[in-house]
């Protein structure tokens, strides 16, 4: 499926996956955190969601850093 050039600028590639938006990133990350706290899972499912948790903290990382970036390129040099 084709996304838009508007879609583009708030979505990243992961190897593999289809784009996943900073929204949809967050709300995984966040569903993990409490499937983990529950600690009702065995230790392989565990550290399966462990690894998907690290990238999407970096694929989060990652959105900020270049909305950083897109809002640093707009203030002005003083601030």
């Amino acid at each position: 499926m084709a996304k838009k050039a508007t879609q583009q600028s708030t979505e990243l590639e992961q190897p593999g996956e289809e784009p996943v938006s900073f929204e949809a990133a967050l709300r995984e990350l966040e569903s993990i955190v409490t499937q983990m706290e529950s600690g009702e899972m065995t230790l392989e499912i565990s550290l399966a969601l462990h690894e998907r948790g690290r990238v999407l903290v970096s694929t989060c990382n990652t959105y900020l850093e270049q909305v950083d970036l897109r809002v640093r390129q707009l203030l002005p040099e003083s601030i």
